[in-house]
């Protein structure tokens, strides 16, 4: 790539956006979990579990 070059996404790609949700095996209060993923792994004990992302409030 040359300096300078802009790397181009595509238009299509949803916002990406990071939540941070509850471990229901652990307690983990601050799981990382990104919005257009279906599950979240916790740091702390490991286990995966799956993630709903809230609902757009600007579909009301």
């Amino acid at each position: 790539m040359r300096v300078g070059a802009r790397l181009r996404t595509p238009k299509t790609q949803p916002n990406r956006y990071p939540d941070y949700v509850t471990c229901p095996h652990c307690g983990e209060p601050e799981v990382e979990v990104w919005g257009d993923q279906p599950n979240a792994t916790c740091h702390q004990c490991g286990q995966t579990f799956n993630y709903t992302p809230p609902a757009d409030c600007a579909s009301e």
